[in-house]
């Protein structure tokens, strides 16, 4: 290759969708098909079997207006003859026909390849579906769990309390785990914390904790922090 000349660049094709990828080798299939019935229409012994096919079958269409059950009896065996050499020498030709071979086997590729795509998108949606339930339902600190739905604020004469459940998901056992709340009065400013903190948090385990606001009253409150070692 001369010095001033650059190498083609490669083209990368995108993999074809698996739904067009079964419809083209469902109708490479059929073109298959197609050649080799126009192949197998040109050899007289078959040519031969679908007219004693269609000769039987008009016998025995005949046989039942006149009610000639010995007539019917003889061109239904003949019909099935028929038929029989008509299927066996189409099978024939399939087995003997590369084009069939490769596109049925293209097919099966294929179908298998769209099942496993279907499956993983099942998956990946319902991984999603669960990672949008648990955003809007837990907040994860590190596996450390707090149940947002548990969560309440409840105002008393001397201040209030903040309860709720928190699951530990680390695999261990916490030595110590503590949840806060920063508090605000009714304009939005904030007046205070509420706090509460447990000691040997089991592996799985749920702490229904309550925040006490040591005698600060509040109108507002917003989770803050949730940690634990």
């Amino acid at each position: 290759m001369p010095k001033d000349e650059k190498p083609a660049a490669k083209i990368e094709v995108p993999p074809l969708d698996p739904e067009k990828a079964l419809t083209q080798a469902k109708t490479a299939l059929e073109k298959a098909w197609l050649e080799t019935r126009k192949k197998l229409g040109a050899r007289p012994e078959y040519e031969k079997a679908k007219a004693d096919l269609e000769s039987a079958r008009a016998r025995m269409v005949e046989a039942r207006k006149i009610g000639s059950e010995a007539e019917l009896a003889t061109a239904s065996q003949d019909y099935f003859a028929a038929s029989k050499r008509v299927s066996e020498m189409t099978k024939e030709a399939a087995a003997n026909s590369p084009e069939i071979q490769a596109a049925e086997k293209e097919l099966a590729r294929a179908e298998n390849e769209l099942s496993h795509t279907l499956t993983e998108r099942k998956r990946t949606a319902h991984a999603e579906a669960e990672a949008a339930r648990r955003a809007e339902e837990e907040y994860d600190a590190r596996g450390l769990v707090l149940l947002l739905k548990t969560v309440q604020g409840k105002r008393g004469e001397f201040g209030g309390e903040i309860t709720g459940t928190v699951v530990n998901r680390r695999g261990v056992t916490l030595s110590y785990a503590q949840i806060t709340f920063i508090l605000y009065d009714g304009s939005g400013a904030q007046v205070g914390t509420a706090l509460a903190n447990i000691n040997d948090l089991e592996s799985g385990g749920r702490w229904n904790f309550t925040a006490t606001t040591f005698g600060t009253d509040f109108v507002h409150y917003k989770f803050s922090e949730l940690s634990g070692f």
